[in-house]
């Protein structure tokens, strides 16, 4: 019995050393395991961060650039609006009137009617070209219907008669410049507006609309000496600065308006009942233009010219271009 104990011992030991290393085998591989499971973790969760925080930018840019289309896009602003005033004033001048600008807290007088606040609440039917339109105020031009923007008038220093009230619109973005020189109710309780014809006007507002930061120039800054006078809009500009008391003092009805082959204009329009006043303008080198006046009755379908001209009013007339 006693030799077998060495043998015994040495088992023993031999079976102790497998249990150790078979444990110790175990031991290292799971952590070489969790190791490298660790690693691609936080990889993954790194490279998810990664892909949010890059989505948070772009929905931020996206924002950031949502807000500032919307600003860009916005038809009107207090910038246009500065320009359309100094525009308004530049052009006003040229026409031989003075204009001011109105809004909802500073009404004009117009023959008794607040504009434009009863053209805005509804308590005046409004008409542009025949056709009831629903007007609103807009500080930026967007939206459905008539966005008025402005308003201007020579309410305030014109004769009775002579007045008008011009409303600055943006219909779907689109700019119009309305006109009105009504002076008596009617039937439906209307005020009744067209686009103006002065293409002067026209062209100012719709530049001033696009974005175009050049002042807007009228016909008379863009033409120089003797230039051929073409348009109707500018025969009335001239004749208007003349301060001609049958042009001035009533709205005119015209009766023809040519432009001459020899660069002069000529404009007939009625003056009381049966009267009739022809204005002959011719350009100058100088760049004024001189304004003739025949006055006549139109009876009968036929010009005669009275025989006393100047007690009818000035029949020679020089005025600036």
């Amino acid at each position: 019995m006693k030799k077998s104990y060495p043998l015994l011992l040495a088992l023993l030991a031999l079976s102790l050393t497998g249990c150790s290393q078979k444990n110790t085998k175990k031991a290292v591989s799971p952590a070489k395991v969790n190791v490298s499971e660790t690693y691609e973790s936080s990889q993954t969760i790194h490279q998810g961060t990664e892909a949010q925080n890059s989505e948070a930018s772009d929905s931020q840019e996206n924002k950031s650039a949502e807000i500032k289309q919307t600003t860009e896009t916005n038809d009107w602003n207090t910038t246009k609006e500065k320009e359309l005033a100094v525009f308004m004033s530049s052009w006003g001048a040229e026409m031989g009137q003075t204009y001011q600008a109105y809004s909802p807290s500073n009404n004009s007088d117009f023959y008794g009617i607040k504009f434009p606040n009863d053209l805005l609440n509804g308590s005046r039917n409004v008409k542009v070209s025949g056709q009831v339109v629903k007007l609103h105020w807009s500080k930026d031009g967007n939206g459905s219907d008539y966005q008025v923007v402005a308003a201007y008038s020579d309410s305030a220093t014109a004769n009775y008669g002579g007045k008008h009230f011009y409303l600055f619109a943006l219909v779907s973005g689109q700019p119009q410049t309305l006109v009105t020189m009504q002076n008596q109710g009617n039937e439906d309780n209307s005020i009744e507006f067209k686009e103006t014809e002065n293409q002067d006007l026209r062209n100012g507002f719709a530049q001033i609309v696009g974005g175009d930061t050049s002042q807007p120039q009228t016909s008379k800054q863009t033409t120089t000496n003797n230039e051929p006078i073409t348009t109707e809009a500018e025969a009335d500009r001239l004749i208007r600065k003349g301060n001609i008391p049958d042009y001035h003092d009533q709205p005119p009805y015209v009766v023809s308006s040519k432009a001459q082959t020899d660069g002069s204009y000529v404009l007939t329009i009625t003056s009381g009942a049966k009267g009739q006043d022809i204005f002959t303008l011719t350009p100058n080198d100088d760049g004024t233009v001189h304004i003739h006046v025949q006055y006549g009755s139109g009876e009968g379908g036929k010009f005669t010219l009275f025989p006393d001209q100047s007690s009818h009013g000035p029949t020679d007339v020089t005025v600036e271009r």
